[in-house]
């Protein structure tokens, strides 16, 4: 009940209350409820907060990847696009001027075809 007030997005203490209420007029746990409330709602929304911080971390990691992955492949696009000018019979300078690359992206390029 709680997963699903927080769909609905209900505070998670709000979502809590109300689930620990519900319990209790439906007689479910009523006797554990009762006596040990304010530990039962503290335990839920320590739990939740948690997982809510967790679950940030891990979109947080998950964007920083998508981001590194996004570079890296624009770093490798670039340098296959130096390659092809230097290879069709461009020159160093072309390939700066054309694409600002740099002598670092250059050198990666010569590189890469001296291996092919």
């Amino acid at each position: 009940m709680i997963r699903e007030l927080l769909k609905q997005n209900y505070p998670v203490e709000d979502a809590v209350d109300d689930t620990v209420d519900y319990c209790i007029a439906n007689n479910i746990l009523e006797s554990v409820l009762l006596s040990h409330k304010a530990e039962v709602k503290d335990m839920c929304i320590t739990e939740y907060n948690e997982e809510i911080f967790l679950n940030g971390i891990r979109e947080e990691a998950r964007e920083e990847a998508r981001a590194e992955g996004l570079a890296e492949g624009r770093a490798e696009e670039r340098i296959f696009n130096i390659s092809a000018i230097l290879l069709k019979g461009g020159s160093e300078e072309q390939a700066k001027l054309f694409l600002d690359a740099t002598d670092d992206e250059i050198k990666k390029a010569r590189d890469i075809m001296a291996k092919k």
